[in-house]
Order: structure tokens, then C-alpha cells, then sequence
């Protein structure tokens, strides 16, 4: 049963379809993509610069072994511009530009749900049908395009999880998102921690065995195990691990190679496991989206005092992440400094979510004064194709840097790489900007 919210007018008694059905307007127009002229700008404009956004990070699991996105020491290098390349990233688009993204999918979940209320039965079909095809397309993604990092699976997901929830007043949709990502961000520092109260315990027990004193099998064991995963050994491992999937990488001249050497990393992304915290991230994302859309934060409807406001406090979140990254940056991108790595974990969340509303409001603003500008249109167009670049960026990508394209794999810094995805960026803006002049939409936003 749909509970009364600020924005859907009236409580609809009995089960969902049969309510529906009853609130359905007889003069009700098809449900279509909405005409070009009733879109909103700043949700386009910011939607494309999100879909470019993420291409920054996403193509390093592309061009480079995984553990790379996170840590330049594994691969990419961590000199000259290449550190400095990872510096940006850590600090402006690591995580922030899904999290723009996710909130703009709460957006557009508010807009598509407001209109299928008015449709009845039919309208409650096309939300699902809408989001298991997202599901579908996601899982596409992974399994055909080999793409080991997809967000389309999971936002299907968890819009067919709390679409219900889209009417209710967004303060409380607000409350419940800010909760969702405290629990995440607590989640992850007592996972640090218990990583280092483990790592204490077996050093305890190294020592022991350093003075002679008597251990037990079991401790023995743990030892034998936690010496495969020391702190001091850990990054020597992964840089080794790295090397080794280069090589692999490079070895496997078809696409079925290439999948299998991916399969892995393909069924995490597509995995539903207890322990995973991601989901809670994305619901609680999106539920934060839907409110800052009913309160008109994401389309321009705030005083430019709260923009730039937003824009500093993203500053500052951005600054604190780069000294969190610079003091572990000091001890060679190593591990074992257990009071970083909780850090971190406990600030990801927010940090990530801050420095996307600065984005947001710096380009609102830029979007407030020249809404007309050529820059800013050719955003709005790639934001009305954000499904097709996404999955086209994966395309490219992977004919760049597979070996069944033309290889590039692990060949180049992580500098490079920025530069690559520039000039793909680039494309991608001309050929939505191209498409839109001749067709309403884009090809997969069609299918």
C-alpha cells in the first residue's frame, strides 16, 4: 500500500495496482520520453558531465590491473605527472562522480515514478519493466563488454527496491539516505579496525616466537598464513600480482580469452554478497537525490550564497582527501598505518558525497549565468545520451586496451591514460551533439 507523501497528493487505498488504477486520470497522456522542449537543462548538464566524469576513473580498470584504481604503487607510476594525475583523481573524481551520477538517478526516479502514478496499472508496469531492463543491460554490460566495474546492474537493482518510497516528504527520504551512508562509512572503519586488531594479535604472536616461548599449532598456522599477508609484504605482492595480469592480459588475443583472465572480477560486480556495503551506498545515494530534487537543489532553484557555500565545503572535503592520500603517499603507498586506513574508510562516504554537491554547484552556477553557451549545450545533449556514452566508453576502452583490440594494456602511465580519456571524452560530446541533430534520442535510450 502507497503511503501518503508531500508529493503525491492523495493515500491510495488497497494494493498497489488496484490504487493505482483508481487514481488514474481518464485524459491521462502516453507515457513517452519527455519532449525535448519540458526537459530540465541542469539535470542534462549535469548528467553529461557526470557520464564523462566517471570515464576518468573507469578507465584505469581498463588500462590497468585493478588494485591500480586505488593504489598507483600496484601500477601507473607515482612520479611526476603520473602522481599528480592520481592526486586529481583521488581528490575530484575518485567515487565523486558516481555519486553525482546516483544522485541524478534519484532525480530522474522521482521525475519517471511522478509520471507513471499517473498512469495506473500501466505506469506501475513500465517502472518495473524500466528497471529490470536496467538489470539486463547492466548484467549485458559485464558479461559481453567485459566491463568489470558496471553501475547499471546495481541502480536497477535498488530502484526496483525503493521506488515506493520516491512520495514520501524528502526530509525523511533525506534522513534515511544521510543514515544509510553513516552506516556505510561506520561499517568500513570497524573493518579497518578489525584488520588491525587482528594484524596486532598476530604480531603479538610473532613475537613470542622471537623470544622462544611456546606457541600452539593453531597459532602457528595463523602465522604461517599471515606471513603470505603481512603489512610490509603486501604491496610487494600486489605489484607482483599486477605484473602478472599484464602479462596475462597481454597473452590473451581473443575476446574469450580476455573473459575468462575477467570472469572473476565480472561475477564480483554482479554479486550480492552479506558483507557488501555498496548497495546500502547506492539506495542511500539515490534516497539523498530524490530530496535534493523535490527541494530544487538540482535544478538551479538555490540562492547562489548556498551554491558557493556547497562549493566550499567541497573544496575542503577534496583538501582533506588529498592530505589523508599525501600522508600515506609518505610511507610509499605501503601498508600497516592502521590509523590512516581507518580514517579513510570512515571518510570516504561523506567526503565523496561533498565534493560531488561542489561539482554540482559549480556547475549550476556556471549553468545559472550561461545556460546558452555552446560548452554547456553540448553537455546536455551528451547528458540526454548518458546510457549510450557509458556504454560506448566501455566499447572504446576496450578496444584500445585489451589484446584482442590493440593491446594497450598496462603499456602506459597513469597520465597517459587521462590523456587518452580526454581525447575520447572529446568524441563521445561530438558524436551525442551529432546524433541529437538528426534523431530524438539515443540509440540504447531507444532500445
Amino acid at each position: 500500500m502507497f503511503v501518503k507523501g508531500e508529493y503525491w497528493s492523495e493515500t491510495l487505498p488497497g494494493d498497489r495496482e488496484t490504487a493505482i488504477a483508481q487514481a488514474t486520470p481518464k485524459s491521462a497522456e502516453a507515457l513517452v520520453p519527455t519532449p525535448r522542449g519540458k526537459r530540465l537543462p541542469e539535470l542534462d548538464i549535469l548528467r553529461g558531465f557526470a557520464v564523462l566524469g566517471i570515464f576518468v576513473m573507469n578507465i584505469i580498470g581498463f588500462s590497468m590491473p585493478i588494485g591500480a584504481y586505488y593504489n598507483p604503487a600496484i601500477a601507473g607510476g607515482i612520479e611526476g605527472a603520473d602522481l599528480v594525475a592520481f592526486y586529481l583523481q583521488d581528490a575530484f573524481f575518485d567515487g565523486r562522480m558516481r555519486a553525482i551520477f546516483c544522485l541524478l538517478f534519484g532525480a530522474g526516479l522521482a521525475l519517471f515514478i511522478d509520471r507513471a502514478m499517473q498512469h495506473g496499472t500501466e505506469g506501475l508496469r513500465k517502472v518495473h519493466q524500466r528497471y529490470l531492463w536496467l538489470v539486463v543491460f547492466g548484467l549485458a554490460h559485464t558479461f559481453l563488454l567485459q566491463m568489470p566495474g558496471d553501475i547499471l546492474f546495481e541502480y536497477g537493482l535498488v530502484a526496483l527496491l525503493i521506488w515506493s518510497a520516491v512520495g514520501e516528504a524528502p526530509r525523511r527520504l533525506f534522513s534515511v539516505g544521510v543514515i544509510l551512508i553513516t552506516v556505510v562509512a561506520c561499517l568500513g572503519l570497524m573493518d579497518e579496525l578489525s584488520i588491525a586488531r587482528q594484524d596486532a594479535q598476530k604480531m603479538e604472536i610473532q613475537s613470542r616466537v622471537t623470544a622462544g616461548l611456546e606457541v600452539s599449532d593453531e597459532e602457528r598456522t595463523a602465522l604461517d598464513e599471515w606471513a603470505e599477508d603481512h603489512p610490509a609484504v603486501r604491496l610487494e605482492s600486489e605489484q607482483a600480482e599486477a605484473q602478472s595480469t599484464i602479462e596475462s592480459m597481454q597473452a590473451a588475443r581473443t575476446w574469450i580469452a580476455t573473459w575468462f583472465q575477467l570472469s572473476e572480477h565480472m561475477v564480483d560486480a554482479v554479486t550480492i554478497s552479506p558483507d557488501s556495503t555498496h548497495f546500502l551506498s547506492v539506495a542511500g545515494t539515490m534516497l539523498i537525490g530524490v530530496a535534493l530534487f523535490r527541494w530544487g537543489f538540482l535544478t538551479a532553484g538555490w540562492s547562489t550564497r548556498s551554491y558557493v557555500a556547497f562549493i566550499l565545503v567541497g573544496l575542503l572535503a577534496a583538501f582533506a582527501t588529498h592530505m589523508i592520500t599525501r600522508a600515506w603517499a609518505e610511507t610509499g603507498f605501503g601498508y600497516g598505518n592502521y590509523n590512516l586506513d581507518a580514517l579513510w574508510a570512515f571518510s570516504y562516504e561523506p567526503f565523496r558525497i561533498l565534493v560531488a554537491m561542489g561539482w554540482i554547484s559549480a556547475l549550476l552556477l556556471l549553468t545559472r549565468a550561461f545556460v546558452d553557451v555552446g560548452p554547456l549545450r553540448w553537455l546536455a545533449q551528451t547528458g540526454r545520451m548518458a546510457l549510450t556514452i557509458y556504454l560506448l566508453q566501455t566499447f572504446i576502452a576496450t578496444v584500445l586496451f585489451y589484446a584482442w583490440g590493440f593491446g594497450l594494456f598496462g603499456q602506459l602511465g597513469r597520465f597517459q591514460v587521462l590523456c587518452v580519456a580526454t581525447g575520447i571524452m572529446a568524441m563521445l560530446v561530438i558524436f551525442a551533439n551529432l546524433w541529437l541533430s538528426r534523431f530524438r534520442q539515443g540509440p540504447m535510450e531507444a532500445l
